[in-house]
């Protein structure tokens, strides 16, 4: 027997037969590579009568066997014929014989994907094949923890001063590699601290070398999908050096245009930029991913300062230690970031079941289709079909009616007590057994809230049953984390959060196999049910409610006290089908709502809570426009904390007053004006050229690239004529230069306006300004 950790899975065609290979390594570290002649690729045909199945051919595809099994599709059960083909490739040109035939199913599912899910086999888990030479008789998967070895990579390309985007025939002057028991950069010029070749060509291939000769089973990079890789390949190919980083000896291969893939035979290629942006995004801090934001709030850590604008000419002078040292440090950085990351990476690799190089780069809707996918096959379930253009149109013009939302009365009010609904939407779909194979069953009756449906109460559904697994598994996790600290533990529960959350959202994607708008509809239905029928016991009991917005309650006590709160919270949760919870989140000490603009209605989502610790908790605010200028958000924050915390009305008004005269007298610092904002898209596309994109131009001007993504920050100076022609970057605007008037009525006011008005005060009597305008205007 043979005891292996798998890494990565591929398939070649030899001898016109698909052959499986299976990298990975032993419990000593030591590389193994087998394979598997064994796996046949095959599909599902769905009919009532097979004839016809075993004679479907086409050049040089054809059917080798049929077999006949009973299975389940959507929980209805239904007689499948399982056809076995010669080659992978001969799957999507038989089933479309096979469509005269019946409905085929499985017939999209990439061989390698298959065979793991087929075997039950997780990588990055323990493996036990039975071998015979290199060739796999049997596998099973076993339990055991292994960490990978990983090798983080980054390029520095030649830059002239006028360049405007990428120019793959620039060459590239030098590369680092980072591992903590390895470092090292190699470039082609004299270099402290460096390994230097003869050229750019033997740079390259001593690149090769180091990957191989240091034999790792991770390479990660920062943007290394749609810049390093790319590059490289770029590169080689013009000096005919073979990027053969493939464990088989293989090239790196790239697909895709808008959405680059890198992949490496045998060495799984993680590019920390998707996984971090995609998946870690919307907790984070950052206004942008770049490699030095991201580290800094991480890591606590943050690159070398360097003038990267110049490199170019520092090539041509000579002089590049300075970047020597500043590409071994973005290694680093990327190392280290792959390390903090790597619990939450691990996490979602297992659960899915999917390679690294796959689960890194997963969308929230995939991540969740391949989890169903790998649990459908464990209950005998047929993957449902992928919707054609047609049906994806259809189901991309409908549309379930949100969340319920609590019209709120702008003002200032004390000790709310905040609660919200456990996990509401996975909790509606088990507590109700909410599943596309549920709906409507013969054998029960009833109507769910608003809708002439219902679902079955006796028969446990596939999506309700999976979804209380993972919920049970995702409750003993935390339970295990309160206990002991652990970081893996804590990035499992993290894992399972987001794949319990993405449930709801993958049932109304358009692409989703398991669709269902039905589903969909009785979740919101439920879920606006249950918002309702907690504002309504809270009534009764005396509560003045504030607020309620999707799964959430907020209530001021009045003369009640905290234990009155947790009370409420008891008789809610009596009254609840398992596993629906009500948690009170806190209580806090104060809170503002205030009105939407320009009427005297309270707005929606947008409120400010003061925490027992003087901590604001914002939402809906200017203070989370990332196009805001700086004044215009520590204003606000500060007006929030003096309204909530000091209850000063005339200290509220002073701040602004204060900060109004300071803006006129460019008395403020260039840091506190500048705007920062991200481009959507190449500064040709847009079709009207707002401030942000002047901005952008003026970089392309100074020889930058501007593209998706790319991060402007700058001032608008005095001066005639239209917003965009004001324009100045950040790094060139002088003291004295912004126009005060220009930040006061765009960028400070609707800022505090609405604050303002809830304590009865105009913006007009502070800033005397004339008719506003916004950059709407421009």
């Amino acid at each position: 027997m043979t005891r292996f950790f798998l890494v990565d899975i591929h398939y070649t065609i030899e001898a016109g037969k698909a052959i499986l290979r299976l990298y990975g390594r032993d419990g000593k570290g030591k590389p193994v590579t087998l394979k598997d002649e064994n796996f046949e690729p095959y599909f599902y045909v769905v009919c009532d009568d097979p004839a016809g199945l075993e004679d479907l051919k086409e050049d040089d595809f054809h059917v080798t066997k049929v077999e006949k099994e009973e299975k389940l599709l959507l929980e209805k059960p239904v007689t499948a014929y399982k056809v076995y083909v010669n080659l992978p490739t001969a799957v999507p040109v038989l089933r479309e014989l096979a469509k005269d035939i019946g409905q085929t199913l499985e017939d999209d599912v990439l061989f390698a994907r298959r065979y793991l899910i087929d075997k039950g086999l997780t990588p990055l888990d323990l493996v036990e094949a039975e071998v015979e030479g290199d060739s796999i008789k049997t596998i099973k998967a076993e339990t055991g923890t292994y960490t990978p070895k990983g090798l983080a990579f980054d390029i520095e390309t030649y830059t002239p001063p006028d360049r405007k985007e990428i120019d793959y025939d620039n060459p590239i002057i030098m590369i680092a590699v980072y591992a903590p028991d390895y470092q090292k950069v190699l470039t082609w010029k004299k270099a402290k601290g460096a390994e230097v070749l003869d050229s750019e060509k033997a740079m390259l291939e001593r690149f090769v070398d180091v990957v191989k000769a240091y034999d790792p089973d991770i390479l990660t990079g920062y943007a290394s999908d749609g810049f390093d890789l790319p590059y490289l390949l770029a590169r080689c190919k013009k000096l005919k050096v073979p990027l053969a980083l493939g464990k088989d000896g293989s090239s790196v291969i790239t697909k895709g245009r808008s959405r680059q893939e890198a992949r490496i035979t045998g060495i799984a290629h993680v590019d920390l930029y998707k996984f971090i942006r995609r998946v870690l995004g919307r907790t984070m801090k950052t206004q942008s991913f770049s490699l030095n934001n991201v580290s800094q709030e991480l890591l606590g850590e943050k690159k070398q300062e360097v003038d990267l604008d110049n490199i170019g000419s520092a090539w041509d002078a000579g002089k590049i230690d300075e970047f020597v040292e500043y590409n071994l440090q973005d290694t680093k950085l990327t190392y280290n970031l792959m390390l903090k990351v790597w619990p939450s990476l691990l996490e979602m690799t297992k659960i899915v079941g999917l390679p690294l190089f796959d689960a890194s780069r997963l969308s929230f809707s995939q991540f969740v289709e391949w989890y169903m996918m790998k649990k459908a096959f464990s209950m005998n379930e047929l993957f449902p079909a992928k919707p054609g253009y047609r049906e994806q149109t259809r189901r991309m013009g409908q549309r379930a009616q949100g969340g319920y939302v609590y019209e709120p009365e702008p003002g200032v009010y004390d000790n709310i007590a905040v609660y919200d609904y456990r996990s509401l939407y996975p909790s509606i779909i088990v507590s109700h057994n909410i599943s596309p194979g549920t709906v409507n069953c013969e054998c029960c009756k009833g109507k769910i809230p608003e809708h002439d449906m219902h679902f079955c109460k006796k028969k446990q559904g596939f999506v309700s049953g999976v979804i209380k697994e993972l919920l049970d598994y995702r409750t003993t996790i935390k339970k295990q984390s309160q206990k002991n600290k652990d970081v893996v533990l804590e990035a499992r529960a993290y894992a399972l959060k987001v794949l319990l959350n993405s449930f709801y959202g993958y049932l109304g994607f358009a692409m989703a196999r398991w669709y269902s708008t039905q589903c969909v509809e009785a979740i919101t239905a439920y879920a606006r049910h249950y918002v309702k029928d907690v504002i309504a016991k809270a009534e009764k009991q005396g509560f003045a409610v504030r607020y309620g917005d999707t799964d959430s309650c907020m209530l001021e006590l009045g003369k009640k006290t905290e234990k009155d709160a947790k009370k409420f919270l008891q008789l809610v949760n009596k009254g609840l089908a398992d596993p629906m919870e009500l948690e009170l989140e806190d209580v806090f000490p104060a809170g503002i709502w205030v009105a939407t603009k320009g009427t005297a209605q309270g707005a929606k989502k947008r409120y400010a809570l003061l925490d027992k610790e003087g901590n604001l908790k914002i939402r809906g605010f200017e203070s989370v426009r990332r196009n805001a200028a700086v004044i215009a958000r520590k204003t606000q924050q500060e007006l929030l904390m003096i309204v909530l915390k000091d209850r000063d009305k005339e200290k509220a008004v002073k701040l602004v007053k204060d900060t109004v005269d300071k803006l006129r007298k460019n008395e403020l610092p260039i840091e506190d004006v500048v705007i920062t904002t991200q481009v959507q898209k190449t500064t040709d596309k847009y079709e009207s050229v707002g401030p942000h994109v002047a901005a952008a131009k003026l970089m392309e001007n100074k020889g930058r690239t501007v593209k998706k993504g790319t991060i402007v920050a700058y001032i608008v100076k005095k001066g005639e004529g239209k917003i965009r022609d004001r324009v100045q970057l950040a790094e060139d605007a002088r003291q004295g230069e912004y126009d005060g008037e220009y930040y006061i009525t765009n960028s400070l006011v609707p800022a505090v306006e609405n604050i303002l008005s809830v304590l009865g005060v105009s913006p007009e009597s502070i800033t005397e300004a004339t008719q506003q305008t916004t950059l709407a205007g421009f």
